[in-house]
């Protein structure tokens, strides 16, 4: 092998370790046909030193070792960010038991193009605060946490567990010291690309005669936990000139099939990344110092928790578990309390599959465009529009059982 060119596209995790590890710059990503980014190397600069072949986590596959793995349930007391969190708040609270940390985390930009940042102003910190369902852009930020830990600042990452692992291939190749870098990941589903998620915003903004706003990948306005079903997944589309109070007193766009459509690309599973398929990481053993998700199930629990209003399930490994216990206020899990979280948390176990028709998606999507996949693949238009008004009035009459069956028949 000369350079990653030798990895085959549905292994990559385009986590761009390969391209910060070059310092030639022979490396760059570029966006596939599906919008994901993968490396294409120069051969002209190439001199094939083998420095990519070395971090890439596709040819170093994460092998899971045994190890201690400490479960906790978790919901900042701080009301105001619980309430602007999509579970338990544990994301500000990790951050803030950090003295100064530079964080590097996802946000929607302007254009609402999902990237990472690496910032410690408070504004940029609270943009990277909820769910975005969608694989971010990573830009040159390995290097520049590379630049921070080597003049000593502190550092927190959080990302995908490929992120994580790719990350820490590329600081172990340049030797650098990690004792002042938390990583965080995520019990992951998998991830869309940004041009599908770019592809639904113009969608919705033609569709509906809006101009951009903003787009949550989840809120909190019905409730939260098992209760609640699919209320815990509802999007919302803001638009430009509107006022709202995040997962408080909404005022935006949450009723209309379209508001709700990127449930249906997500987990109707035809636009993830190949490698999601396969991914090594569905473990409790991942590369994170700390692990986080929504604590489903908790309701099963004789945990004390005022947990309609949100809770976290925190993993802990190393040194994970000396920033959780001496600093987070979290209730550590017995045997039985972790049972019933493991239980409602597959990806522990396994990837998602791969359908069927995702070959068949994608050659629509390229033939026919976004509109033309949406009706044929992601159960939008015609009855759908009828389900969801109806969906809508059950919500509204608060009948869960009815809502549940139309909205089995609405997402996936």
């Amino acid at each position: 092998m000369k350079n990653v060119t030798s990895v085959k596209r549905e292994d990559c995790f385009g986590c761009t370790a390969c391209k910060a590890v070059c310092k030639l710059n022979a490396v760059s990503m570029v966006s596939d046909d599906e919008g994901f980014m993968h490396p294409v190397v120069d051969e002209h600069k190439c001199v094939a030193c083998g420095a990519c072949l070395q971090v890439c986590p596709a040819l170093h596959r994460w092998e899971a070792q045994p190890c201690e793995n400490k479960f906790y349930a978790f919901q900042n007391q701080d009301k105001r960010v619980l309430s602007k969190s999509t579970s338990g708040g544990a994301f500000s609270a990790i951050v803030h038991s950090v003295e100064k940390p530079y964080v590097c985390g996802c946000v929607l930009d302007d254009r609402l193009y999902v990237k990472h940042i690496l910032s410690n102003r408070s504004e940029d910190i609270e943009a990277m605060r909820g769910s975005k369902y969608v694989q971010s852009d990573m830009g040159d930020c390995f290097s520049e946490i590379k630049e921070k830990l080597t003049a000593g600042g502190q550092v927190i990452f959080t990302g995908t567990s490929c992120q994580v692992h790719g990350l820490l291939n590329y600081l172990r190749f340049f030797k650098v010291a990690t004792d002042r870098l938390i990583t965080v990941d995520l019990i992951c589903h998998g991830v869309p690309s940004n041009l599908m998620h770019q592809e639904y915003v113009k969608f919705y903004e033609k569709t509906k005669g809006v101009q951009r706003g903003t787009h949550y990948f989840r809120t909190k306005r019905q409730g939260w936990g098992m209760n609640f079903i699919l209320k815990n997944h509802e999007q919302m589309f803001v638009h430009s000139g509107q006022q709202t109070f995040v997962h408080g007193s909404l005022s935006g766009d949450y009723t209309s099939q379209e508001s709700q459509l990127y449930l249906n690309i997500f987990f109707s599973d035809f636009c993830l990344r190949s490698a999601c398929y396969h991914c090594p990481y569905c473990t409790e053993n991942k590369p994170g110092n700390l692990t986080l998700a929504d604590f489903w199930g908790i309701e099963e629990t004789d945990l004390a928790l005022d947990f309609p209003q949100g809770c976290s399930l925190i993993i802990a490994r190393g040194k994970g578990i000396h920033t959780v216990e001496d600093t987070l206020s979290s209730i550590p899990l017995n045997e039985e309390q972790k049972k019933v979280a493991k239980k409602y948390q597959l990806h522990l176990r396994r990837p998602v599959a791969c359908p069927d028709k995702r070959d068949a998606f994608w050659e629509d999507y390229h033939r026919k465009g976004f509109q033309y996949v949406a009706h044929k693949y992601l159960r939008y238009g015609g009855k759908y529009k009828v389900l969801m008004l109806f969906y809508n009035i059950a919500n509204r009459m608060t009948n869960k059982r009815i809502a549940q069956r139309l909205g089995s028949r609405l997402f996936y």
